[in-house]
Formats: C-alpha cells, sequence, structure tokens
C-alpha cells in the first residue's frame, strides 16, 4: 500500500481562476525518496503543503478529491497525528523558525509530543549534528544568515522524526557541504529507517539532489507531465521543453553518448570521470587560449579594516578590506556564516561597523555619514527573500511605489513601470496579489523596484532561489544588459554555475574575512582555494580539473567549453 496517494486532487488558490493543481493522481511510496520538479508557478509547492497539511488551513484555497496518508483521508487527520506523519520544510525557512534560540527552536517539535527528556536530547544532538549548527545553540534565529535559517528550518523537522519529509526547495541557500551533508543523512533515513522524503526542485539545484532520488515527478501548469527514474528523466526533452533544464553532466552525456556508447547517465564527477576517462585520453585536445584578465575601472566601492560583532563571541566581520570598480559584476562566494551578507548590509547603510575605524565609500560618499533615503539612489539591496521588501498589492503598485515616495510625476512614474514590466516579463502577472506570485517573479520583482532610484550599485542575495535554468539564463542576460548600461553588481549565491556564468570578478569569503579575490577563471581554477572557504567550483569545471594532466584548461566554466576542447570543430 502506498503511504501518500493523490486522487484526482485540485487545489485552486484563494483569488485565482486557474488550477494550482489539476486533478493529480499520484502514489508515492513508503521508503522512497522521490524528487518534484518543475518551474516557478508549476504547482510544486502548492503539492507539498497540500500533503502536509497545510492547505487549504493555512494556505487558503479550494480543494477538490482527496488525499490519503497511510490509509487515512487527510482531512480526517488531527495535527498531532499529522505531525508525526508528515513534516514539511517550506521554502522560506525564516517563517516557521520560532524559537528564542536555535536549541529551543529545535526542542520545541519533539518537546510537544510528549517525548522523555533523553529522548529529547538525543534527537536536537542528532540534528543538530547533522545540519553543522553545534556552536551555534544559544544565538538567535534572527541573528543567522539565511543558509543557517533553511539548515535550522531542516534541523526542527529532523528532530520530529515523521515517517514522511517533505522538503520545499530545501538546498537552495545552503552551501555546496552544506547540501552534501543534509542530503546525504536524508537518504540514509530513507535507506536505513525506511522515510519517506519528497523534496522539490525548480532545476538549479538538480545537480546536488538528483543522486540521492529514486524517482522524479515533473508538474508542469499543475500536471504531471513525467514520472520515472532519474536516468530516464533527465534525459527526457520535455525537461528543456518546460525550462527545467538539465544537469551540466547529463547535458555533457547527451552531446557524448553516441561516442561513449554508455548507457549509464552520470549523476556525479566521480561518475563522469570513469565514463569520459578513456575517450579523454584518446583524442587530442586543442585547448582553448588563456584570457589574460583586464585591471578593474576606478574604483566605485571601497572598505576598509570593516569588523562587526553581533555579540561578545560572534565576530561577523574581521578587518574586512577592498575595492570593486565601475562596472564590474561582483561574485561574493563563501559558506553559509562567512559574513558575504553581513558585508553587504553594511554597504548599504542597514548595519554600521563596529569598530571605529572602519571605512566605506560609494560612489565617494561616506556611507557612515549618509542617511539610507540618500544612499538608495547610489546602491540598493535586493533581500534574498524577497518578501522581505515587497509589501504593496500587486505589480504596478510595487514598482511606482519609490518613485512616488520621492516625489516623480505621474508621467515619469507610468513610463518607469511600463518599461519595467516590459523589460522583466512582468506582463503575465499584474493580476496576481504578490504573495501568489511565483518565488523566481518576487525576486524579478523586488530587482526591478528598486531600480526606480537608478542606483549606480545593486547587491542581489541569493537571486536565483527557485530558479530554473531557462529563466537563469534569461536573468543572466539581464543583468549584463544592466551592466553594459553602466550598473556595477554584486551576486551574492552558492550556485557557482550561475556564479561562474554571471560575473567578471570574484570575492572569496571564510570566517568573516575575505581570503582571496581575483577574475572569474582565475579563482574557479584554483580548487584547493575553494576548497578551504567550502565551495564547489561548476561540475563542469571540476571534472575539467580531473583531466587537466591530459591537457584541460582549469578554468573551464561550461558545456560548451568542455565540448570544444574534447571534440574541436563540433567532434568532426
Amino acid at each position: 500500500m502506498s503511504l501518500i496517494e493523490f486522487r484526482n486532487y485540485s487545489f485552486t488558490h484563494l483569488g485565482q481562476r486557474t488550477k494550482a493543481l489539476k486533478g493529480i493522481n499520484l502514489k508515492i511510496e513508503e521508503g522512497t525518496a522521490v524528487g518534484i520538479l518543475g518551474i516557478g508557478g508549476s504547482g510544486k509547492s502548492t503539492l507539498v503543503k497540500a500533503m502536509g497539511g497545510l492547505a487549504p488551513e493555512e494556505v487558503t484555497g479550494i480543494e477538490e478529491g482527496e488525499i490519503i496518508i497511510d490509509g487515512k483521508n487527510s482531512r480526517q487527520l488531527s495535527p498531532f497525528e499529522y505531525c508525526q506523519l508528515v513534516s514539511v520544510v517550506l521554502d522560506k525557512p525564516a517563517t516557521q523558525l520560532l524559537g528564542l534560540s536555535v536549541i529551543d527552536d529545535v526542542s520545541f517539535g519533539p518537546s510537544n509530543l510528549g517525548l522523555d527528556e533523553n529522548e529529547i536530547k538525543e534527537r536536537i544532538d542528532f540534528a543538530l549534528g547533522v545540519t553543522r549548527l553545534k556552536g551555534l545553540e544559544q544565538r538567535n534565529p534572527e541573528e543567522l544568515s539565511g543558509g543557517q535559517q533553511q539548515s535550522l528550518a531542516i534541523a526542527d523537522i529532523l528532530a520530529m522524526k515523521p515517517r514522511v519529509l517533505a522538503l520545499d526547495e530545501p538546498v537552495s541557500m545552503l552551501d555546496s557541504e552544506g547540501k552534501e551533508r543534509v542530503l546525504s543523512i536524508i537518504r540514509g533515513l530513507v535507506a536505513e529507517h525506511k522515510s519517506t522524503v519528497v523534496i522539490t526542485e525548480s532545476g538549479l539545484d538538480l545537480e546536488s539532489i538528483i543522486g540521492y532520488l529514486d524517482r522524479i515527478v515533473v508538474l508542469h501548469k499543475g500536471e504531471v507531465v513525467l514520472d520515472g527514474s532519474p536516468a530516464d528523466v533527465i534525459l527526457d526533452p520535455v525537461l528543456d521543453e518546460i525550462g527545467v533544464g538539465r544537469t551540466q553532466l547529463a547535458e555533457l552525456f547527451r552531446r557524448t553518448k553516441a561516442k561513449l556508447g554508455s548507457a549509464r547517465v552520470p549523476f556525479s564527477v566521480d561518475e563522469a570521470e570513469k565514463a569520459l576517462r578513456p575517450l579523454v585520453a584518446s583524442q587530442r585536445l586543442s585547448p582553448r587560449p588563456q584570457k589574460l584578465a583586464q585591471a578593474p575601472a576606478e574604483a566605485v566601492v571601497e572598505v576598509s579594516n570593516l569588523s562587526h560583532t553581533f555579540a561578545p563571541d560572534v565576530r561577523a566581520l574581521k578587518g574586512v578590506g577592498m575595492k570593486v570598480g565601475k562596472g564590474e559584476i561582483v561574485g561574493l562566494i563563501g559558506q553559509n556564516g562567512s559574513g558575504k551578507t553581513t558585508l553587504c548590509l553594511h554597504l548599504v547603510g542597514v548595519l554600521k561597523a563596529t569598530n571605529t575605524d572602519a571605512k566605506i565609500f560609494v560612489a565617494g560618499l561616506d556611507v557612515s555619514k549618509e542617511r539610507i533615503q540618500s544612499l538608495i539612489r547610489h546602491i540598493n539591496y535586493v533581500f534574498q527573500n524577497p518578501d522581505d521588501q515587497l509589501f504593496q498589492e500587486n505589480v504596478s503598485s510595487e514598482l511606482s511605489y519609490g518613485l512616488r515616495l520621492v516625489g516623480a510625476d505621474e508621467a515619469t512614474v507610468t513610463a518607469f513601470v511600463e518599461k519595467s514590466i516590459k523589460e522583466f516579463d512582468l506582463g503575465s502577472y499584474l493580476e496576481y496579489e504578490l504573495p501568489a506570485l511565483p518565488r523566481d517573479v518576487r525576486t524579478i520583482l523586488a530587482m526591478a523596484s528598486v531600480l526606480a532610484f537608478s542606483p549606480g550599485v545593486i547587491i542581489l542575495d541569493e537571486p536565483t532561489n527557485a530558479m530554473d535554468r531557462k529563466r537563469s539564463e534569461w536573468f543572466v542576460k539581464e543583468l549584463q544588459k544592466l551592466n553594459s548600461e553602466g550598473l556595477t553588481i554584486f551576486l551574492v549565491s552558492h550556485n557557482m554555475e550561475f556564479i561562474a556564468k554571471s560575473c567578471t570578478r570574484l570575492v572569496v569569503m571564510s570566517d568573516g574575512k575575505i581570503i582571496a579575490e581575483g577574475d572569474t577563471r582565475s579563482i574557479m581554477s584554483q580548487p584547493e582555494l575553494l576548497a578551504s572557504a567550502k565551495v564547489k567550483p561548476p561540475q563542469i569545471t571540476e571534472l575539467a580539473q580531473r583531466f587537466s594532466q591530459l591537457g584541460f584548461p582549469k578554468d573551464t566554466l561550461t558545456v560548451d567549453e568542455f565540448y570544444n576542447t574534447l571534440f574541436p570543430g563540433g567532434g568532426h
């Protein structure tokens, strides 16, 4: 018997005409790990929330059909029964953190199950260890980085030990080490304890989760369009058609499959290296010429000796200094808690240095002496959770708010709104209330709204959360277009494929310090340096570095570059 079964299940969000889920018939077996793939607005988050009892109770709307969980209609389950069967990690982890400290938060769930003290302690130790939160037990969750908050939300449900763990985009804000650790433990729960795991993913983190899945279900416009093994689904052209795309290794395999004579799709770099080594060794490689890095332009951002202490024992920044040239696209990379977001919040004046001799200048202005109302015309920020800065009713009112706030005339406001709707492809979302927008669309709207002030510098913190590959590729082109018009851009991200495609220069942070900076190819070609910051290069870069002694450039960044090195002239 299936542990979870959707029977002709549909769901329509309050105020929407189109069904978010349409006649879903889906069985999930106990002890399996199932990936739910789909672009923003495909219905995957609604599916998980319905499975976890959050819809229609918390997510209001109209449901039709049934969800059967462990043989019972979900409508008949009490909250106490439900939380022991299915626990959900939402895509906005901060919304489900309740405690005044990390340990309070993790202990809340098992304490409410009426467990004895020793059992509660064992569960807390297990959950904190898995998610790398030991040592932060007394930290207020609001003081954690976005990735640490995501880890804490995962720790909360691990401590509950439900039969079904339902995770909505669970690794989007985690560094590479955090992703591997959490997913390997989740996989261990499936193998050893017959736990059932359901994970949603838009596409950009597919490479992280695919090796841990038994099955993939693909949703599009509220309907199931694919259902099968990861090896079969990852090569199906439907993924390209709907925008999810495939991993770099799967795309490389698709191009080289005829020459490899192998039916096995590599999910890891180890598998890809083993499959490709004979082919690589037999080729006469023609590595592309190295490009010389250009010297940075005049500095638009200058930071020196910046420190910040949140509490006597929490030194988030330790004497940071850097210069950023006008017109650069700079990637800030490093593990969760390394200080990236804290540094950015200082640049826009939200946080103030806790040492008196720190200096921060943006476009020649001393940030410590400027009001935020003045700074936003020079530098602005898009938060990793766009809901922290979106508060109007709809797209048009959000876009117009900033200009109206500073007294712009209606002709200027109307022209900006119309231009933004067209440029950022927001036309199909004009009737939506903002909470109903897909997560990636909310991020794009937040970026468009701050551009109303025409700042010279913009900071985007984890902008690709919940983006599919098609949307990400479009987003990279939009950023490059804005950059060509003179905008200097900071990107904070754990997605190294996105960083490699977007950035001209990288700043590497670890433990509150900048440990390296340089052009993107130079930094990506140093695996030891990246490892010291708990960062992994893109899969295709790591694979090329495995073959560096056979002639592959260590700074290979794309599948095209790898393929063209392996087969100059297209393989003929």
